[in-house]
């Protein structure tokens, strides 16, 4: 199985998600050795969950979670809070440590977090850099990503999948680095 997972980061505002599902919706098919993950904004995961249900081989998950279990953590999203909704999470995002100084305990954490609440381990996206990777573990790159490189990566015969950013902003574009990995 190959994963295409779509991290939309804090892009799209209500109208332009509508359209982006309708294009989807138009242009996808289904492919049974690909698996299509898309990551809206926070205030997004419910209704494009409920708009991709019937799209076979899609989920959608949470772009990051936190590394508490609940509490008095504004602005936090726990596991306990996507229990329900999204059962995926992006866990050690470059971006994340960078500028919001996750450290590896806070990912140690999140992963806690994550398993404890439903995200069993192979539904669980962590980025790692360190690669002393166990061979049953997922591995998803991260990089610039496009529907001309894609075939190139996944020839390697190293990489599980991608987790897009800017080119699954676009869900024609998308759905071609879908087709790549078929």
């Amino acid at each position: 199985m190959k994963y295409i997972l779509g991290n939309w980061k804090a892009n799209k505002n209500f109208t332009e998600m509508k359209q982006w599902i309708y294009t989807f919706q138009r242009e996808y098919r289904a492919n049974e050795t690909v698996t299509l993950g898309v990551f809206p904004p926070l205030l997004f995961i419910s209704y494009v969950q409920g708009k991709l249900k019937d799209c076979k081989n899609v989920f959608v998950g949470s772009q990051t979670i936190s590394s508490f279990e609940k509490g008095s953590y504004t602005g936090d999203v726990t596991a306990t809070t996507l229990e329900g909704v999204a059962y995926y999470s992006i866990i050690g995002h470059s971006e994340r440590r960078k500028i919001f100084g996750e450290t590896d305990e806070q990912l140690a954490e999140k992963v806690k977090q994550a398993l404890a609440h439903g995200e069993p381990p192979e539904q669980t996206v962590a980025m790692k850099k360190k690669m002393n990777l166990p061979k049953d573990v997922v591995f998803i790159y991260g990089g610039s990503v496009n529907e001309k490189n894609a075939s190139d990566y996944f020839a390697t015969g190293e990489i599980d999948g991608f987790l897009i950013g800017k080119a699954c902003l676009d869900p024609v574009q998308f759905i071609a680095i879908a087709k790549a990995a078929q």
